[in-house]
């Protein structure tokens, strides 16, 4: 097999010319059907793996997105705990967003990247759970300085193919 970068289409007599017309229609499909695969929407970069006889095509992107809904009780309005949520979540390269409530909590949703990496050879780990857990652990313990947590929850974790937030922010 060999690996083969498309953009917008550029590759097209490339692959062709090697018998392999289903790989470029196939990446097109994948790549426009990508939000994350570049910021500038009007580039379409795919990764395609195509083997020798041009009939095993599989996308090379591996990308996968986890996302978690929080809620924080105690004494979290008025103390900027959203603006020290937010620095957190950006240093941990967090994407999502938080906001005030009517019932004096603070809720959000934050998402990250997970991928698996080989550590040994029967062994995997998956990227982002250990800055998911650091910002678990500040948003229940640690806050805002002039916060007080009295209680958090979370959802369950959803994974998705598909990334929903762009950057985090405070929402009011």
């Amino acid at each position: 097999p060999f690996r083969h970068r498309v953009i917008n289409g550029r590759s097209i007599n490339a692959l062709c010319a090697l018998g392999m017309a289903t790989a470029i229609v196939f990446a097109l499909v994948v790549a426009s059907s990508s939000s994350s695969a570049t910021k500038d929407p009007s580039i379409v970069v795919v990764d395609v793996v195509v083997d020798s006889r041009g009939d095993n095509i599989i996308p090379t992107s591996d990308e996968k997105f986890a996302s978690i809904k929080f809620e924080i009780s105690g004494k979290v309005q008025g103390v900027y705990f959203r603006q020290h949520t937010k620095d957190k979540a950006d240093e941990l390269g967090f994407r999502g967003w938080c906001r005030n409530t009517s019932r004096k909590t603070v809720e959000g949703e934050y998402e990250y990247d997970i991928s698996r990496e080989q550590t040994s050879s029967s062994s995997f780990n998956e990227r982002g759970v250990e800055e998911s857990q650091t910002f678990r652990h500040w948003l229940c313990n640690v806050g805002s300085p002039k916060s007080r947590i009295d209680g958090c929850t979370f959802s369950d974790r959803v994974v998705s193919s598909s990334r929903k937030f762009e950057d985090f922010r405070v929402v009011k």
